[in-house]
């Protein structure tokens, strides 16, 4: 331990180097891919150089405060595109990451507009034990957090999390705006933690059945009720989304090996050694 601790005092790179190793073998097209992370003598900072996405960011939504009218997503273009996120979230899961802070600005477009992926991994989780996501502490963005992250205190499966970033995402696409808009920070908990979000704001009537079932089963309260990333994947709603299978998506190619301790000593580079 005492080594480990020295290590870490000489080059504090050392307790990110796995992480980074394991973040650059990530490779599904529906994330951001990491090509390299360089460190920079004499800074406190590091770059991460990343695959280049011109298409924008999945949806621009409206303050609390603004006045315009928000703008839904059409319905077949959210299907595909929370379709694509759905299977970079399987994959992520599969090989025990977890991204924790879902959300569509963290979302970017390809730049024909044809492919979303996953970007920001800012404070993304990875699980040494397999199967054990189990944390105590919600992280990501206030307005798209459950119920129980909120809470806190208590454990609570980080998958299950990311899956409910992807319900109020989900809910985004179709409505253009965020469930809650309290501006102030205690009142938005308090909305999360007790309002029912299926009566506030109500949804539509409009909204064909396999929608609406599909959004109350993302957001049921009932954390052993609400659908995981295969009951969503399995969704009526989801038929049309044209979506892999489970064996492609998650095939064996594109999983990821443990790091050997050369890839986890070459995971940062210094910038000299990269020019």
């Amino acid at each position: 331990m005492r080594e480990l601790e020295s290590e870490a005092d000489k080059n504090p790179i050392s307790l990110i180097a796995r992480e980074v190793a394991i973040m650059k073998k990530l490779d599904h097209p529906n994330l951001v891919h990491l090509y390299e992370v360089l460190d920079v003598p004499l800074s406190d900072s590091i770059f991460m150089v990343l695959e280049f996405c011109p298409g924008g960011i999945l949806l621009d939504l409206p303050l609390p405060t603004s006045t315009l009218d928000p703008i839904p997503m059409d319905l077949s273009v959210a299907r595909t595109y929370f379709g694509q996120v759905l299977m970079g979230l399987e994959y992520l899961h599969e090989n025990d990451v977890v991204h924790r802070d879902i959300k569509p600005e963290n979302i970017l477009l390809t730049v024909d507009k044809k492919t979303a992926k996953m970007c920001d991994f800012g404070v993304s989780e990875m699980f040494a034990r397999k199967g054990d996501d189990r944390v105590k502490k919600g992280m990501g963005s206030p307005a798209f957090m459950s119920p129980e992250s909120v809470e806190g205190g208590q454990e609570m499966g980080a998958k299950m999390a990311d899956g409910e970033f992807m319900r109020v995402t989900l809910y985004c696409m179709f409505t253009g705006h965020l469930p809650f808009t309290h501006d102030n920070p205690l009142e938005l908990f308090e909305a999360i933690k007790t309002e029912e979000f299926v009566l506030f704001p109500p949804i539509p009537s409009h909204w064909p059945e396999h929608q609406t079932s599909l959004i109350q089963g993302m957001l049921d309260r009932n954390v052993e009720a609400r659908l995981t990333v295969d009951g969503i994947r399995n969704h009526p709603w989801m038929s049309e989304a044209d979506l892999p299978s489970k064996e492609d998506n998650l095939s064996e190619d594109r999983m990821v090996r443990e790091p050997t301790p050369e890839e986890i000593k070459k995971a940062v580079r210094s910038v000299s050694s990269a020019l």
